[in-house]
């Protein structure tokens, strides 16, 4: 058989007397519809010559008049042929067994497809490049179409626009009737659930940007609306919003073209909803702080995306009036690792500040993550936090900044703030660096460099200059600069050596009082893990200094350039520092000016700049106190050598454990008997006035150790050991030859020289001394008593009732002399 006819369905309509209705194409099953519903086969019958032919129906009763009857075809999906494999046509089965699997497959995925009703009318393909901006969706009867958007949300708004109208009725009646009042009520409150509904139902209306978006004038606002950017799509600022009952308070709004108020309806405030642009160029700090206002006003987190945003004023961020004690966190700001936010103009205060001066808020349990803060020597902080209790600062840089890198507390704000922690942030300072072409040997030197004269005032360091090296590694300040050419300030250059070539200029130096981490008002804080690069000092604190803080694993140095610094750590009292680090020249790593203060783990790597026994790594001011345990001091050159570890008030000062090398054997220090550059145990104690001081400890063999006590008493305490080991008591002082010095204030009282000579006191006694004697024990009567016998030595004692000196003779025999 051949198929030649392509249609395979017939649409007729009744009138109301014809019963039968042809069926002009070939067929075996088909499907019939009256009005779009499907009619069981039990109410007509077909007529057909054989299967596959055409043919028609005859329904038992005629169709209404205007009714519409379609025929379709509707092929069972089955292949019934079986060829005998003797019969040669065996193959041919197997490809109409393959085909009619095929055609089942398509039917499988046609069934899961949106499709047009079968019976409804065919219609001509759909050329969906002349319809843009069109979507798929029914009609009022259910008829799949596809129409333009405009077109579909207007039915919508017409349908809420109804529905609204019946609850304004509904309402109106219910004011005419009192007796139908509760009917109408309710009425109302069906219609305006319709209405809502209705709404709910409308497209979500997208527009590229804010621009387009401020232009919409729908005749009734849907309840949101989608912003693809601010500026244009896909330039970061894309946002949701609703529909606001009346303006918002906040800068999360604008206005459309109707008269509708939007409010932004994102979880996260991001700066380029707020036309932010982080391109480098443009000023950035109105639409900046309209983002962490609405970060306040919406309580919602805060997230800055990568970019250089330039800023001409400070960002303040206050949190959310609901948080606090007694309830949630604030929302957490995070900056991307590559923001950078940098000021262009003068700026009092930090870059970025959290909470204001005399703000009664406090910041409970924050959380402020990423950024780099450039003060860019214009802003006098990098980041400040001015009020806050348990408040986390992590991962955060802050460069080039005035005062502080980070500033914790301030002294406007209600009371001190309490633990803030400070994790792996870093602060650095950068500057310009200028290839040298000449320094002449005039008064004042003049320097010319490569790109341009530094600015007058500023502080230059000079390296590698090779001729005229008495300039390298100093700092020198900028006078009269024109051109390529500047002054060294002060500098009289006729005495040096003639330049010869090379050399650079560096900017970047650290300026006065500028601190990596300052806690301006701030109690029992913290520090982990930083990084803190190109200060005069690495942290501190407003007075009476840092007290109750736990510091570990942190790491201070400047390069040279930076100049050199005051302190490290500048401590007040109770303080643990663990694993702390300090490099480069300092005047001192560690300074302590209250007392109850540790350092364990902790290491200097001392740069002292040809300064030979000059620098102490510790200061303690009167009333300080510090106690090192298992400390390393180490000077880098044996010609610039550290002259001890600690100088000033050592009465609250001990140490343990600790390790030097380079370190000078100064006089009158608890190091004066130590050698350089081995490994060395100190043990220092104080006690208050009339306390015993008890130093127990178990003595290994160790070649190469010293051992030292130096014990300070307030009052008159005693000095105990208890000593534990194969022997009582046992100090060696190694084979080198060096003697063993037992001394109080400083001074040998007895002295073991390495051939074993026993000497006492410091030298002769004058005729009315006081002190320094040698005193020997005493008995009443000759003595009597059988003392051990040690081989070689004799017992001693002074009998004071007869005055003879006694000596026990070798075989046990009790012999005296006379005293006169």
């Amino acid at each position: 058989m051949t198929v030649s006819v392509t249609a395979r369905r017939e649409s007729a309509e009744g009138d109301g007397t014809t019963t039968v209705f042809s069926v002009p194409f070939p067929f075996y099953e088909i499907d019939v519809y009256l009005d779009g519903l499907i009619v069981d086969p039990s109410e007509y019958t077909i007529t057909q010559n054989q299967p596959g032919n055409t043919g028609s129906i005859t329904f038992n009763t005629p169709p209404a008049s205007g009714s519409t009857i379609t025929i379709v075809s509707e092929t069972e999906k089955k292949q019934e042929v079986s060829y005998d494999p003797d019969t040669g046509l065996h193959p041919l089965e197997k490809q109409l067994d393959r085909a009619m699997l095929a055609i089942q497959d398509l039917s499988d995925r046609l069934a899961r497809t949106v499709r047009v009703p079968v019976p409804a009318p065919e219609q001509a393909p759909v050329d969906m490049a002349a319809k843009p901006n069109s979507i798929f969706h029914t009609d009022g009867q259910g008829q799949v179409s596809l129409s333009p958007l405009d077109t579909v949300a207007g039915d919508y708004l017409a349908s809420a626009q109804a529905a609204r109208d019946q609850a304004a009725a509904s309402a109106a009646a219910a004011a005419d009737s009192e007796q139908n009042a509760a009917e109408s009520a309710q009425d109302a409150a069906d219609a305006a659930a319709a209405a809502q509904d209705a709404m709910s139902s409308m497209l979500l209306p997208q527009f590229a940007n804010l621009a387009a978006a401020q232009a919409y004038d729908p005749d009734v606002a849907p309840d949101y609306i989608q912003l693809a950017g601010y500026y244009s799509a896909g330039d970061g600022g894309a946002a949701l919003y609703r529909r606001a009952s009346s303006e918002p308070s906040h800068p999360g709004k604008f206005q459309s073209a109707d008269g509708t108020w939007w409010e932004l309806a994102e979880n996260v405030v991001n700066p380029r909803i707020f036309g932010v642009k982080g391109d480098g160029a443009t000023d950035d700090a109105v639409a900046f702080q309209k983002a962490a206002a609405v970060y306040q006003a919406l309580n919602v987190d805060f997230w800055c995306p990568p970019g250089d945003y330039n800023l001409s004023s400070k960002v303040s961020f206050l949190p959310p009036t609901n948080s606090g004690a007694g309830s949630l966190p604030p929302p957490t700001v995070r900056f991307s690792q590559r923001a950078v936010l940098k000021a262009i103009a003068p700026i009092t205060g930090g870059l970025v500040e959290f909470g204001a001066p005399n703000w009664p808020g406090i910041i409970q349990r924050g959380h402020i993550e990423g950024g780099l803060f450039d003060a860019n020597n214009l802003a006098d902080h990098g980041l400040h936090i001015m009020f806050a209790n348990n408040c986390l600062v992590f991962n955060c840089h802050a460069r080039n900044y005035k005062k502080y890198g980070f500033n914790a507390g301030t002294l406007s704000a209600p009371q001190r703030s309490y633990e803030v922690l400070f994790d792996q942030c870093k602060t650095t300072r950068i500057g310009d660096a200028k290839p040298i072409l000449n320094i002449t040997n005039t008064n004042p030197a003049v320097v010319t460099v490569l790109g341009g004269a530094f600015p007058n005032g500023e502080k230059v360091n000079i390296q590698g200059v090779v001729g005229m090296t008495e300039v390298n590694n100093k700092i020198f300040v900028v006078a009269n600069a024109q051109g390529d050419t500047f002054e060294l300030e002060g500098v009289d250059a006729t005495g040096y050596s003639a330049y010869e070539s090379g050399g650079s200029a560096f900017s970047g130096h650290a300026p006065e009082g500028s601190v990596g981490i300052y806690f301006e008002y701030c109690g029992d804080s913290h520090a982990s893990n930083c990084v803190i690069i190109g200060n005069e000092i690495g942290f501190s604190g407003a007075a009476p200094g840092i007290f109750g803080g736990k510091w570990n694993n942190n790491h201070v140095w400047n390069w040279e350039f930076n100049g050199r610094m005051r302190y490290g750590f500048d401590m007040g009292g109770s303080n643990q520092l663990v694993g702390c680090q300090v490099d480069a020249h300092a005047d001192y790593a560690y300074r302590f000016t209250s007392n109850m203060n540790s350092l364990i783990g902790c290491n200097v790597v001392w740069e002292p700049a040809s300064r030979d026994n000059q620098d102490y790594p510790v200061l303690i001011e009167s009333g300080g106190g510090v106690v090192t345990i298992g400390c390393s001091w180490k000077a880098h050159s044996p010609t610039a050598r550290l002259a001890g570890i600690a100088t000033g008030d050592l009465s609250q000062f001990a140490s343990l454990y600790d390790r030097v090398q380079n370190m000078v054997q100064k006089p009158r220090d608890h190091f004066r008997r130590n050698n350089v550059d081995e490994e060395v145990i100190h043990l220092f104690e104080n006690s208050h006035s009339g306390e015993n001081a008890n130093f127990q400890h178990q003595l290994k063999s160790n070649a190469g150790i010293l051992f030292q006590i130096v014990r300070s008493l307030a009052g008159g305490g005693t000095a105990v050991l208890d000593w534990t080991g194969p022997n009582a008591f046992s100090i060696s002082a190694g084979n080198n030859g060096a003697p063993i010095a037992l001394r109080t204030s400083y001074t040998d009282r007895l002295r073991i020289d390495k051939d074993g000579n026993v000497v006492v006191g410091n030298g002769a006694l004058a005729t009315d001394a006081n002190n320094g004697f040698l005193y020997i024990p005493t008995c009443a009567g000759a003595p009597t008593g059988n003392p051990p016998a040690y081989s070689g030595r004799l017992p001693l004692v002074y009998d004071a009732t007869n005055n003879r000196l006694y000596i026990r003779a070798s075989g046990g025999t009790w012999r005296s002399v006379a005293m006169t």
